[in-house]
């Protein structure tokens, strides 16, 4: 591919060569288990956690609140369908946007099979949410909106702490496919209002094949893990 300029960085990213340096010692060397006590379970272990509380520092939370994914993908379908499990003593509602990533429509499709209803609001001419939209969307059965930071095809950047304030003020949980926003914009969670997070690697540089998912305290029950 000679000549051949990448100008795809939305889609996924080359790794860094000093993450690519980082990782090789546990690609070789330091293969062990993180579950094993022997000396090489240890040594991966202590990786594990110094890579949890890196993520939680750039999402201003506790190493507690994040669970490694294999990506967003997963982020997301752990995220929608979790809420809904858990909180479907509360209500059977969930509000997103019809612009957003397959993974969100595709997991609220499935739970329609099981009763749950979504509201998919169109978005504005720049690809925008509307705070207003989401608010007049909610119902006493709301218990979950989820809408992306920003938009991997057009670089929409939704209002999200607005949206975030509607959800807060109604009570109901709000989660955010935050995987364009990591490392370009403002990425303290709590800070923005987000009360679930999907992020992954390959987005910023780093290795396809992990992600996590940053679930605040406040929010935090049982959750089943299921897939589409």
């Amino acid at each position: 591919m000679n000549n051949v300029i990448y100008m795809d960085n939305h889609a996924t990213t080359p790794i860094a060569p000093e993450v690519l340096e980082a990782m090789m010692p546990y690609l070789t060397t330091h293969f062990g288990n993180a579950s094993s006590t022997h000396p090489f379970g240890i040594t991966a272990k202590d990786a594990v956690d110094k890579a949890r509380h890196q993520v939680a520092e750039l999402l201003g939370c506790s190493a507690e609140e994040i669970i490694f994914t294999s990506g967003a993908t997963e982020s997301d379908n752990l995220a929608v369908r979790g809420i809904a499990y858990a909180c479907r003593g509360k209500g059977n509602h969930i509000i997103t946007s019809a612009a957003e990533h397959h993974a969100i429509l595709d997991t609220c499709h499935a739970l329609a099979a099981e009763g749950f209803e979504t509201t998919y609001l169109s978005v504005d001419k720049y690809g925008r949410v509307s705070p207003d939209d989401v608010e007049a969307a909610i119902t006493p059965e709301t218990i979950l909106m989820s809408f992306m930071y920003a938009n991997n095809e057009v670089g929409t950047i939704n209002p999200i702490t607005d949206i975030a304030a509607v959800a807060a003020k109604h009570g109901v949980l709000f989660h955010s496919d935050a995987v364009q926003g990591i490392g370009q914009l403002p990425s303290n969670m709590e800070m923005l209002g987000i009360d679930l997070a999907s992020l992954t690697s390959h987005k910023i540089y780093g290795p396809k094949g992990i992600g996590a998912l940053n679930i605040r305290q406040c929010c935090s029950q049982p959750y089943s893990l299921f897939y589409v």
